[in-house]
This record gives C-alpha cells, sequence and structure tokens, in this order.
C-alpha cells in the first residue's frame, strides 16, 4: 500500500537516506521491520553485504520518530493503522515497502492483552468490534 500523502513519501524517502547514511562500507541489501501495537513496538534493520553476511545496524533517534510519524499519519478511519512494516533499500538506493494493517505483529515478548485494545481504542479498525 502506498502512503496518502505526499508528506508520508518525504517520510519514507527522509528514513532511506538516514539508514544510508548510517551503512558500514559495501552493502546488497537493507532491511527495515517495523512491528507496533500502541506503545509496544519492535524496530530491526539487518543489512546485507555482497558476500551474503548479514549485521545488525542500530537506528537513530530520528528514524524511530520517522516512523512513528508516518504509522500515525497512515491511519484511516474504519480501517487502522498498519501494525508491520517491512522496508527494503538495493543498490543504488532503490526502496520497497509494505504494510500490514491485518496481521498480528510477531514481537520476541508478547504485548499484552490490555496493549492490543489500547491500540485500537488510538486507532479503531473494523477488526476490533469482532
Amino acid at each position: 500500500m502506498e502512503p496518502a500523502l505526499p508528506e508520508q513519501g518525504e517520510l519514507l524517502r527522509r528514513i532511506g537516506v538516514r539508514l544510508l547514511e548510517r551503512l558500514p562500507g559495501e552493502w546488497a541489501e537493507v532491511r527495515l521491520t517495523y512491528h507496533a501495537v500502541r506503545k509496544h513496538k519492535a524496530i530491526g534493520v539487518q543489512v546485507r553485504t555482497p558476500d551474503g553476511a548479514e549485521e545488525e545496524l542500530e537506528i537513530t533517534p530520528a528514524v524511530h520518530l520517522d516512523l512513528e510519524k508516518l504509522r500515525k499519519g497512515m491511519y484511516q478511519q474504519g480501517k487502522g493503522t498498519w501494525f508491520l512494516m517491512e522496508y527494503r533499500i538495493v543498490p543504488p538506493g532503490r526502496y520497497s515497502v509494505d504494510f500490514d494493517y491485518d496481521s498480528e505483529p510477531d514481537f520476541f515478548g508478547v504485548p499484552s492483552v490490555d496493549g492490543t485494545a489500547d491500540s485500537f481504542s488510538v486507532w479503531p479498525n473494523v477488526l476490533a468490534g469482532q
């Protein structure tokens, strides 16, 4: 799904630039995965090198804030906002983004029922009433 507003497209571009600025040397792919249910979030950035090795990349607070703004800005009445975003970058800087509005996030520590209900109270969607 594409972001609905130009500001959201700009946030995606800015996130990508900020990730690329932090890359250590040669790379073949950058993969950012962001899971969120209200206050419970998990962010991982993996960098694959040309020889196939993978390493973790720390994100900056600015990237984290941009992800929060993007998620909030993509809220849609009756649909809610996404729980999962996968952002991939390949050389020379082409990116693709997938948003998942339906699947429960896969956390290492599962958020409480109260946390999930709290997320629906802030960003209601059609599934919240089921």
